[in-house]
């Protein structure tokens, strides 16, 4: 997909690289799903709201070969929007509306991160 971000993550909760930005080194430890991994070691794909809109994700955690050591994680994103335009370029419609209309309600009730929703 032509909008998807893509995020190298240190075992540190570090930013080593973003495919949208130049910025590197910050604290990314906010974010339940890179504190999930760390912990958890595993998988995590869902839909995530955040300060940049409604993401779908996948975060995947990469070991050092051989041992069960984690060495980082890698974060693959797209916004929500950017599928609803693809499918409806293709005549297929989609629910995004309602997850972005549940966003901005939750957004005016001052919520302005929830965890993953894993499917």
């Amino acid at each position: 997909m032509r909008n998807a971000g893509f995020h190298l993550i240190r075992a540190n909760m570090t930013t080593l690289y973003r495919s949208y930005s130049e910025k590197r080194d910050d604290d990314v430890s906010f974010r339940a799903t890179v504190r999930e991994i760390v912990n958890n070691k595993q998988l995590i794909t869902g839909i995530e709201i955040g300060k940049s809109g409604t993401q779908l994700r996948a975060l995947v955690p990469v070991f050092q070969r051989g041992a069960d050591n984690l060495i980082g994680i890698v974060d693959i994103h797209t916004g929500l929007g950017n599928v609803h335009r693809k499918l409806l370029s293709k005549n297929i419609r989609t629910y995004t509306i309602s997850c972005l209309l549940i966003e901005r309600r939750l957004m005016r009730k001052g919520i302005k991160r929830l965890p993953v929703v894993c499917w």
